[in-house]
């Protein structure tokens, strides 16, 4: 039986950034891509629905999943600290 309890300090410093990361790579695609969906040439009231509708997308749950990632990704680093404060105390 293994008493082991806790985690490799490294490993969870090394996938907190990980997922940090990518929060911030789902943000460059979406940054991308809003470049691209107001560069189409489209005018009306579809184009200017679509557009928005965009927007809120992006402002909304886009910016919630990053945000999450980011979340996600300092609360794995401040536990693999407190793994090597622990380990380091005793």
């Amino acid at each position: 039986m293994n008493d082991f309890q806790g985690m490799v300090a490294e490993d969870g410093h090394d996938v907190a950034t990980k997922v940090t990361q990518a929060g911030d790579r789902v943000s460059e695609a979406i940054q991308g891509l809003t470049q691209i969906v107001e560069g189409v040439q489209w005018v009306g009231p579809d184009a200017d629905t679509y557009k928005e509708d965009w927007g809120a997308f992006v402002n909304g749950d886009v910016a919630k999943l990053v945000e999450a990632f980011t979340t996600f990704g300092q609360t794995l680093e401040r536990h693999a600290t407190e793994q090597d404060d622990t380990s380091q105390n005793g």
